[in-house]
């Protein structure tokens, strides 16, 4: 599976965006879970806005909240 975007937050974890959806790795590389898709098609970019996990799929912007924040 291609990864289309990465983003890490406060605590160490990678966030990779495929068509799968958003893999979660712990600081180790375990994967930890995967953040189900938002849509079909394959993610341009993600990035943490404070504590609110973004994923561009074409045009339209998903956000999903999680108990996180982005490194700053």
């Amino acid at each position: 599976t291609r990864v289309t975007g990465l983003t890490t937050d406060r605590d160490g974890r990678i966030y990779a965006a495929t068509e799968l959806g958003v893999q979660v790795f712990d600081p180790t590389g375990r994967l930890c879970g995967v953040l189900t898709p938002a849509a079909p098609g394959t993610p341009d970019h993600m990035a943490f806005e404070g504590d609110t996990l973004t994923l561009w799929i074409g045009d339209t912007k998903y956000a999903r909240k999680l108990n996180t924040a982005g490194v700053r």
